[in-house]
């Protein structure tokens, strides 16, 4: 996505994090779930499934591979975004692939899709905030990590079911079958070869001949296994009578083929067929010629219905004889086959070539090869065959061909090789560094990243052993170690490594011990830890800072984790309940047992006790509850939910207010006391500016009467005049004031109760009472939505009329403006001294801005003194705009303040109680 900001350190966290998990789990399902977890846990996110994408007759489907919770379809927002995953056809994928990811806000959450390349889709359902358009991008490769996991982890479990599937295949051959290196060693034996040696497989498969030998006259078993191993030629060894484990005497034909295995010494390979019953049948044969016709019939029989095809032709290729496996295979009819040459089914070699193998045959001797026939139609196949000279006598040689459709098996063997190149791929491109070594340390494999991470080029490391970049232990006290693992076991630690350039640094290992080809083997899988040892470091400091800034709260404070126990608390917190006991004794402690233990110290227990289960189990923070103590203290309690990454927590603090509490009542006595004698200087304002109406009236009069006397001609000096003048200029300031010092005082007894007042309201209409002047100067009064607020609507008008009006007078600007806005929150400003909000209390603050004069600092402090104009003697006024504005803000128990400087306009901040709900 474009336009996405730079991922933060918490992001690249938490996308490290999420890294760590993908690939993690046995199985598919496993590592689906592990990797899911991990993406709801570090994301925020509620509800999530990894969906397999699979097609089944021509439509294309998605089936849920892991969900959290396990069947998470009764979320609406979940079930609404697997309704992206109907697809009618395949030619639908592909434009919806195209439009991942989806991110579509359903009610209160948001849901996204993402691609799973090559897989399937990531569904994630998250309540609250959306994800970051930058975090979305950012876990792009994290969705590929995850995809490529998922796939791997599907082939994996393919091909253990191939492998269980051959291992069946092995064990129902009627044959014996096993496979020997060169020391002797069974590595593999199938039930019919444990039968004959009378043991299990298990203990047939890494014994030796000499453990489970069985008695044969005629040869020297490990003699002629080790000459076909060593010359690479197959061996037949037909009729041999051998004595099984239980006694009983047989006659089998021992096939011994040259067995190669890439990365591996030649072995073995050794398929023992029972001819005890053909001998016996021979033998019978020989005896009477009926019963020679008979068998010959039987035997017949049996070359028509062998599983394998069958061929008998002379020394010039010409077939004289096939069975019906062979026919069908070609496709053929028996009769047309008969008197071609294999010359014309053998591709990719002639005639000749043949008649040459042929001739420089001996007779019992047996050729095996790996070939291609082709079919009637054209087509090829492979096969391998055993080509068999046999003498007959009084007759020319001829020779037996017995051939398999190799087909499936060379592309099951095509298939494993792939996943050996995938496998070695994971090996080398894991992010993890990993070492294979054997029993005495000797590093035999390695992978890049551990190669990047120790320094050393390859062929220098697998030329060391263990020992030499381990740091602290032995060679002997490692092998120690690797003896105590049992096969298929493994061992986690931590220690540190030594790089090429001798610097350490510490690591967290795990060392699976296994086998292979019977040798054991040590997988050492290892990661730096270092940034995760300073993490925990810093972690540790801090926690040691925590405490002692907790320790010096005045508050008492007590921790809660997800399952209720205690993480920490502060002395303060015992101080306050008389309790003596050391604070680490308390960490770990179940937190309903203690408050169960605390509950006597309260006046009220019962109620302490389920206003705790109340608070926890609405999760709704809570400020300065008060509680009251059996001695009679009195306590504030503030309640704060919060996350924790293994689910909710809360933290509790505890205030001593006993004193606090004395002072507010005696300061409400006071204020009780003080507001009796602000009504009583009211009443004494009011009758001195009443009184001094009258003469100021009078002189008034007089002044005027005076100017009316003298008509046009009289002598009249300018003296006169300029004193006529200022002595009704003064009376009319007298008497604006007088009316201004009357609208001061009467406030307090003209205001009315503090009710929601909505201040859009109240702005319009001192707009309207000032639309005359307003006018007059070309004005523009701009606001913005404001709130409700808990006031006197007639004061709330006079207070905003004055300070558009003062906004107006104060400003030389040609387009004079002032802006009534909403300020930020209370609790993110600072006022100025002496300005004090009470904190109990929720705040509405309240900016009314002018471009005007402005005003210097120092003349700002004394805006509102009565009387005081700030030397802005030319404009008319009293001097008690301001000051009224401050005493129906003080009559609303809140705060106001200026900021202003000379030529930049002025900012008066108002802050009124909120609403009640």
């Amino acid at each position: 996505m474009s336009g996405s900001s730079p991922t933060s350190p918490e992001q690249l966290q938490v996308l490290y994090e999420i890294a760590l998990s993908i690939g993690r789990g046995e199985t598919l399902a496993e590592v689906a779930k592990t990797a899911l977890s991990s993406y709801l846990r570090r994301l925020n996110c509620s509800t999530g499934g990894v969906f397999e994408r699979y097609e089944e007759d021509g439509d294309v489907s998605y089936r849920l591979v892991g969900g959290i919770p396990a069947q998470p379809a009764y979320n609406e927002a979940f079930e609404a975004a697997t309704q992206h995953l109907d697809h009618d056809d395949e030619a639908e994928v592909a434009p919806f692939r195209e439009r991942l990811p989806l991110s579509v806000c359903h009610g209160a959450a948001h849901y996204y899709v993402f691609d799973l390349p090559e897989f399937g889709v990531l569904v994630m359902v998250k309540n609250g905030p959306p994800l970051a358009p930058g975090t979305i991008a950012a876990l792009d490769p994290l969705n590929q990590k995850l995809a490529d996991a998922c796939c791997n982890r599907r082939v994996e479990q393919e091909a253990a079911q191939t492998r269980e599937t051959l291992r069946t295949v092995l064990d129902t051959i009627p044959q014996e079958v096993s496979v020997k290196d060169s020391d002797g060693r069974y590595t593999l034996a199938n039930e019919s070869a444990a039968a004959a040696h009378g043991v299990r497989i298990e203990e047939l498969e890494g014994a030796t001949d000499e453990e489970y030998a069985r008695a044969s006259a005629d040869r020297d078993v490990r003699a002629t296994d080790m000459e076909v191993i060593e010359s690479g030629e197959p061996r037949r060894i037909e009729d041999e009578e051998i004595v099984d484990a239980d006694g009983r005497t047989r006659t089998i034909t021992t096939d011994i083929v040259p067995l190669e295995l890439s990365g591996a010494e030649r072995r073995a390979l050794v398929v023992a067929t029972d001819t005890t019953e053909r001998t016996e049948r021979e033998a019978e044969l020989r005896r009477t010629q009926a019963e020679l016709r008979a068998e010959r019939a039987r035997l017949q029989t049996l070359f028509d219905s062998a599983p394998e095809g069958v061929t008998i032709h002379d020394a010039e290729g010409t077939i004289l004889e096939v069975n019906q496996t062979e026919a069908d295979a070609l496709g053929y009819d028996r009769e047309t086959l008969i008197g071609m040459n294999v010359a014309e089914i053998a591709v990719g070699i002639t005639k000749e070539e043949l008649t040459q193998i042929f001739a420089d045959m001996e007779v019992g001797e047996t050729v095996e090869a790996i070939a291609t026939h082709r079919r009637a139609d054209g087509t090829t196949f492979p096969v391998e065959v055993w080509v068999a000279k046999v003498g007959v006598e009084g007759r020319d040689p001829q020779f037996v061909a017995l051939d398999r459709d190799i087909t499936e098996r060379q592309e099951k063997q095509r298939r494993l090789e792939r996943q050996r190149e995938r496998l070695r791929i994971l090996f080398d491109e894991s992010p993890d560094s990993i070492v294979v070594h054997d029993a005495d340390g000797n590093v035999l494999d390695v992978n890049q990243a551990q190669l990047d991470t120790l320094g050393y080029d390859r062929e220098t490391l697998l030329g060391m052993n263990v020992a030499e970049f381990e740091v602290g232990h032995t060679l002997d006290e490692l092998r120690e170690m690797w003896a105590s693992i049992e096969v298929g076991g493994m061992f986690k630690t931590e220690g540190e490594h030594r790089r090429a350039d001798g610097t350490t640094y510490p690591i967290e290992v795990w060392v699976s011990k296994t086998e292979i080809d019977g040798e054991v083997r040590f997988i050492a899988l290892d990661r730096d830890i270092s940034e995760r040892i300073e993490r925990e470091t810093r972690l540790k400091r801090t926690n040691t800072v925590l405490q002692t800034v907790l320790d010096s709260l005045p508050a008492g404070v007590l921790v809660e984790d997800p399952n209720r126990d205690i993480l920490t608390v502060n002395r303060r917190l015992l101080e306050l309940f008389g309790m003596e006991t050391p604070t680490d004794a308390l960490v770990g402690l179940d937190c309903e047992a203690a408050a169960e233990d605390l509950k006597h110290t309260f006046a009220e227990p019962e109620q302490f006790l389920s206003r705790i289960d109340h608070l926890i189990e609405a999760r709704t923070p809570v400020t300065k509850e008060p509680l009251t103590l059996a001695d009679g203290r009195k306590l504030e309690r503030d309640y704060v939910p919060y996350e924790l990454p293994d689910g909710e927590a809360s933290l509790w603090m505890y205030r001593d207010i006993t004193e606090q509490a004395q002072r507010e009542a005696d300061l409400r006595e006071t204020r009780r006391q003080l507001r009796q004698s602000n009504e009583e200087l009211e009443q004494f304002a009011y009758a001195a500016s009443h009184d001094l109406k009258e003469p100021l009236r009078s002189v008034s009069n007089y002044l005027t009467l005076l100017d009316d006397l003298y008509d046009e001609g009289q002598t009249f000096d300018a003296q006169a005049e300029t004193l006529i003048q200022n002595a009704v200029g003064a009376t009319g300031r007298m008497q604006s004031m007088i009316n201004a010092l009357l609208q001061y005082s009467r406030v307090d007894s003209r205001g009315g109760d503090l009710e929601p007042t909505a201040l859009d309201a109240v702005v319009e209409k001192a707009e309207l009472n000032l639309t005359v002047r307003i006018d007059d100067v070309g004005a523009t009064v701009t606001t913005e939505p404001l709130p409700t607020v808990s006031g006197d609507e007639r004061l709330l008008i006079q207070l905003f009329q004055n300070l558009i009006d003062n906004g107006l007078k104060y400003n030389e600007s040609a387009n004079p403006r002032i802006g009534i806005t909403p300020g930020e929150p209370v609790t993110s400003i600072d006022p100025p001294e002496p300005v004090a909000l009470d904190g109990g209390t929720s705040w509405h603050h309240i900016r009314v801005e002018d471009n005007g004069i402005g005003m210097d600092a120092d003349v700002a402090d004394r805006a509102f003194d009565v009387f005081e104009r700030l030397g802005q003697t030319g404009q008319n006024g009293t001097g008690m705009g301001l000051t009224l504005c401050q005493r129906i803000v003080e009559y609303h128990n809140g705060a106001i303040w200026i900021e202003s400087a000379p030529g930049d306009g002025t900012v008066v901040h108002v802050c009124l109680p909120a609403a009640s709900a």
